[in-house]
């Protein structure tokens, strides 16, 4: 994923230590080790090249705000044109230094990064759930936040897998609604995350749900069995919903916590209404 390469590579620029492992076995997943503190010399200018990456440019730019530095975040031309006003004139009201140096509210931007003092804060998310995800990974840098989204959040699932990820890593999260933090596309927060006092020595990146209901639509087609490992089940993806979609139209499921297989007879599929 050119995403995950971009992120680790920005990541190290910003004084990580990054240790790749792919294994001997072809099929091994890759392991990757990440060791801080985040933070670069102030007295030079650290370029972070977010290519054409929208996730990396926007958590980044929260990140590179919340540590000590100089940084300059660039992307592709087309990143340049992508929205961040929202996310930039939320961490300004936060006190960040910030600086576009090209068209207002798109990258590239400067910032002086550590000036950020925590507190609370409201972020329009109807463009972007980024934006919202973005500023809670602050509280995982040691920037006591709250963080409330006016109006509706966009892709709003992936705020709720934002919270899942910053709780494995031992943050604390909490909400005013139910207490769990739950997301939907009209819930707006806040919710408050602060810094933990440790993290698992490793973490397994669930697997990603966009690429694998492809490969489960097809038994359908084909007939025949297909095995997934690595899917966590229950998930807050939001694409996990076509699975009881796939059910009913004929594809036997059998979901587990990190396997899901799928099996169907050639010709089984009945259409449904979603």
């Amino acid at each position: 994923s050119d995403d995950t390469r971009t992120l680790v590579a920005c990541l190290a620029a910003m004084g990580a230590s990054v240790e790749a492992d792919v294994g001997d076995d072809e099929e091994a997943p890759e392991e990757i080790s990440l060791r801080g503190p985040l933070g670069a010399a102030a007295d030079r200018t650290t370029t972070l090249d977010a290519r054409d990456s929208g996730t990396a440019a926007r958590f980044l730019t929260a990140l590179a705000a919340a540590v000590p530095g100089d940084f300059r975040i660039r992307g592709s031309a087309r990143l340049s044109e992508r929205p961040m006003s929202p996310l930039i004139e939320a961490l300004r009201s936060l006190g960040a230094d910030v600086r576009e140096e090209g068209a207002a509210g798109c990258l590239p931007l400067r910032l002086r990064g550590g000036s950020l003092s925590g507190g609370s804060v409201r972020v329009e998310a109807s463009q972007s759930s980024q934006f919202l995800s973005a500023l809670l990974l602050l509280g995982a840098a040691g920037v006591p936040i709250e963080v409330a989204s006016e109006g509706a959040i966009a892709s709003a699932p992936y705020v709720a897998m934002t919270v899942e990820s910053l709780r494995a890593f031992g943050h604390r999260v909490e909400s005013d609604g139910d207490g769990d933090g739950d997301v939907g596309g009209d819930v707006g927060g806040p919710w408050r995350v602060a810094r933990g006092v440790s993290a698992p020595a490793f973490y397994e990146t669930p697997g990603d749900y966009s690429s694998a209901v492809p490969l489960l639509a097809s038994v359908g087609i084909c007939g025949g069995e297909v095995a997934l490992e690595g899917l966590h089940w229950p998930s807050a993806d939001a694409d996990a919903h076509a699975l009881p979609v796939l059910h009913r139209m004929g594809i036997r499921i059998d979901a587990g916590a990190l396997r899901v297989v799928a099996r169907a007879e050639r010709g089984a599929l009945s259409p449904v209404t979603v």
